[in-house]
Parts: structure tokens; C-alpha cells; sequence
């Protein structure tokens, strides 16, 4: 009965806890796959001996 009670008031917190960082764990999500493709790019440019990406996309765009 109270280890019934303990585990309701358990699943409880864990949804209040959750509801309430699910907006940071999207943040935090959404960061690290950015953080990644960040990764992942200058991984290339290095690979490829590229001045910088992001700056050669600029330079694209601007002509």
C-alpha cells in the first residue's frame, strides 16, 4: 500500500519534472545538433584544406 502511494507520488515529480524541462531539453537538443553539424562542418573544411565554410557561403551569396 505505501510503496503503492510512494510510487504514484514518484511517476508524479517525474511528470512535473518533465513537463517542466521539456522545453529545455529541446533547447538543449537543438544545440547540441547544431553543435554537431558544427562539428561536422569544420571537420570537412579541414579535411578539404577550406578557408572557412561559412565565410565561402557568404562570399557566394554576395555575388
Amino acid at each position: 500500500m505505501i510503496l503503492k502511494l510512494f510510487l504514484r507520488v514518484k511517476k508524479l515529480i517525474y511528470i512535473i519534472l518533465n513537463v517542466k524541462c521539456f522545453p529545455l531539453k529541446i533547447v538543449f537538443n537543438v544545440f547540441a545538433k547544431v553543435e554537431k553539424i558544427n562539428m561536422f562542418l569544420s571537420y570537412v573544411s579541414n579535411k578539404f584544406n577550406f578557408s572557412d565554410i561559412r565565410e565561402r557561403n557568404l562570399n557566394f551569396f554576395k555575388y
